[in-house]
């Protein structure tokens, strides 16, 4: 390379990815951590703790191995479904240790109470790992970006969890039972001797005991009050639907990657200097925001290799610094940027943020069909001019402003037929004079060569060169072009989009500030007024298009992983009527989520929904454990309420445990910190609130449900 010449990288995604898999390995090792902290504090022995936390690395490291026979790569959706479910990765254990140890502390020996113990819960846990992963079987009916964030993330997670139920099956009751040989005392009850010189032990043992005791009296005043506890619940469910409208929806959040386009257009043939000239003043604007790291330009071009080359247009990239480095946001920097630049004579400044590569469309994107150009060119006008009033709204343009130069050649055609000539013959005259004609070939060293004859030049500089063009007619006679035909400038769309054999315009613009479900609500509303001409319509597309599409997938999705649920429940139960026990503790659920998002300041997307779909899978975990020992009691002869009651105090502990460690465990994510945190937050935020509601439901409103049904049953004469 020449010693002036310097070559720098303009654009590198790798860095952002790079940084992105890094925030997700350190907030799944984070949530790890938390999980154990939580199992320390439960169970008050290092040694059941070391138990229970073995279960993480084994079955993230078995998972590994399957996915890599399954062809799928350690990206961001990978990574992160590996530290969603770090915390349920023990959940199977608790169960199986909590219980073993019950056994031992009955006075079983070591060996035994590893057996009954692990036996005794294997069906529930069985039972509660696949419908966590059933819910992910639906994924094939999903379609575009949530089927292929869902598929990925979901293979993770359904490797994960069967890693983590056989190891708990086998390797949790192996050390159990060697660790606890001659003991006589179940571990996780350590004596006060043990815990009486720690303060944070001795308190988590008061206040767990403190809860069970509060717990049992507030299930058995439940249960005599069964419709106040039920319609109580009711109504908050519906209150926390009427709050779904302030949350408001949208398809992505967007993606911070601290990098955006400025595409600038002049009018059609402006000076190469002069374009150069605008765009070296915003070059400068930019330059002087401290956040930005480089700034790129490429003049008269399409931008980036994409669109037509041209001296009336350019683009320029702009990187920002780290986000470690920046309190601004990237939307944030731009808004000033926009202000600041303000508005050039006769030119279009457009400001679009580099995000995910799997969106595809501007934000707010509408299609407007019809047949003529000319009226479909003035509609787009008014569109634009009415959305332009719509607070959040901006960088509003349209697909048939992008016009280039051209000729336009009206022929006279009682002229034409006067000569001989047709419309067609002068097409083929002009066509053939300016792109050529093939009249022959030569042959070469074997190679054979195509001989083009058109114009010396190739093209036209000048239109009267164009208009002197000599035209043979069927007569016989020479015949100038300008003699039959007018020549004229102009200027045309570069291209003519078609939809439904229909031509198309498309308005497009950027949303800033606020949700695009709130955007398009207000866009509806204004544009109700305009009358269109008959055969003209609008329909909103982009972002819009794939949320309505993605939300209706999942919808269906979700409701047939409730399907799916309730059949593995009620094989587990050998009951087509307990199973609905179980399934009532996923609307109420959704109280949870919405609060949550509300706290967050999140929308509502398509995470969110994943979120909720993975919640159908998971809030029914606890509630399987904790009916199927109330049944479990009742064959033994124990009276319902009294079943109920000690099922409940007995199965809190392993209820808690499993909870707080799913969820402290999704913490980290949930607070949106680093690169890619905007895919990694909704997700976890929905499911922390989501499990949060259902743990304290699955306690109390399950069993009044299950009694319920009960009642029904013996009015059916049904067995348990």
């Amino acid at each position: 390379l020449p010693h002036d010449v310097e070559i720098t990288v303009a654009y590198d995604s790798s860095d952002f990815i790079k940084k992105a898999i890094s925030q997700v390995v350190n907030v799944g090792l984070t949530g790890a951590v938390l999980a154990v902290i939580i199992l320390f504090l439960f169970l008050r022995s290092l040694k059941s703790t070391l138990i229970i936390s073995l279960a993480i690395p084994i079955s993230i490291i078995s998972t590994f191995i399957l996915l890599y026979f399954s062809n799928l790569t350690l990206n961001m959706m990978t990574m992160g479904g590996l530290a969603l479910g770090v915390g349920m990765l023990v959940d199977n254990a608790i169960v199986v240790l909590e219980n073993i140890f019950r056994h031992h502390q009955l006075g079983e020996e070591a060996p035994l109470a590893a057996d009954y113990g692990a036996n005794e819960v294997s069906n529930a846990i069985t039972a509660s790992t696949l419908t966590t992963i059933a819910v992910f079987l639906p994924v094939v009916y999903v379609t575009g970006i949530a089927g292929e964030l869902f598929k990925t993330m979901g293979l993770t997670i359904t490797f994960s969890l069967l890693m983590s139920l056989f190891v708990a099956l086998t390797l949790i009751p192996m050390l159990s039972s060697r660790l606890m040989k001659n003991e006589h005392k179940i571990i996780i009850s350590s004596s006060e001797n043990n815990i009486r010189n720690n303060f944070f032990l001795s308190q988590s043992g008061s206040l767990f005991n403190f809860v069970k005791k509060e717990y049992g009296s507030l299930i058995k005043w439940s249960l005599r009050h069964r419709g106040i506890v039920v319609i109580g619940a009711i109504i908050i469910f519906i209150v926390s639907l009427s709050l779904i409208p302030i949350v408001g929806t949208e398809f992505m959040p967007s993606v911070d990657q601290g990098m955006f386009n400025i595409d600038i257009s002049l009018p059609v043939g402006t000076n190469l200097a002069v374009t150069e000239e605008v765009i070296r003043t915003v070059e400068g604007i930019a330059s002087e925001i401290p956040e930005v790291r480089d700034v790129f330009s490429i003049v008269g071009g399409g931008g980036m290799g994409m669109g037509q080359s041209s001296s009336s247009g350019g683009t320029i990239m702009v990187t920002l610094v780290d986000q470690s480095e920046r309190e601004r946001t990237t939307k944030e920097i731009i808004t000033e940027l926009r202000n600041k630049v303000g508005e050039f004579p006769d030119t279009t400044i457009y400001f679009g943020e580099q995000g995910v590569s799997l969106l595809a469309g501007s934000p707010l994107s509408l299609k407007i069909t019809g047949d003529s150009l000319s009226e479909l060119e003035y509609i787009a006008n008014t569109v634009i001019s009415i959305l332009s009033e719509i607070e959040g709204v901006y960088d509003l343009q349209s697909s048939i402003e992008e016009v280039l130069p051209e000729l336009h050649i009206d022929i006279d055609r009682e002229k034409a037929n006067l000569y001989g000539l047709t419309a067609g013959q002068i097409a083929t005259t002009i066509q053939n004079s300016l792109l050529g004609k093939v009249a022959g070939y030569y042959l070469e060293e074997g190679e054979q060569y195509d001989i083009t004859v058109k114009l010396a030049r190739g093209n036209v500089e000048q239109i009267s060169e164009l208009e002197n063009l000599v035209i043979s007619s069927a007569y016989g006679l020479q015949v100038p072009l300008k003699e039959v035909a007018a020549v004229k400038t102009g200027a045309g769309p570069q291209a003519i989009n078609r939809e439904n054999q229909q031509r198309q315009v498309t308005v497009t613009g950027n949303v800033s500030g606020r949700v695009l479900g709130e955007v398009i609500q207000d866009a509806q509303r204004q544009l109700a007024a305009l009358a269109l001409p008959e055969g003209y319509h609008y329909t909103f597309s982009g972002e819009y298009e794939q949320m309505t599409e993605s939300f209706s997938d999942l919808f269906f999705a979700l409701i047939l992983s409730i399907v799916l649920v309730f059949m593995i429940i009620a094989a587990q139960f050998e009951s087509l009527l307990f199973p609905f026990a179980v399934l009532f503790s996923i609307p109420f659920a959704l109280i949870g989520v919405i609060i949550a998002l509300l706290i967050a300041h999140t929308s509502l997307n398509i995470l969110v929904l994943l979120g909720f779909i993975m919640l159908a899978g998971i809030v029914v975990n606890n509630a399987i454990v904790l009916i199927d020992y109330i049944n479990q009691l009742r064959r033994r002869g124990i009276e319902r309420n009294e079943s109920v009651v000690e099922a409940g105090e007995t199965r809190l502990r392993p209820i808690l445990m499993t909870a707080l460690t799913t969820i402290l465990a999704m913490v980290p994510m949930a607070l949106g910190i680093g690169e890619g945190a905007e895919l990694r937050a909704p997700l976890a935020v929905a499911i922390i609130g989501g499990l949060t509601s259902s743990t304290f439901l699955t306690l109390i409103i399950v069993p009044i449900f299950y009694t319920y049904l009960d009642d029904l049953a013996k009015k059916l004469h049904l067995q348990f």
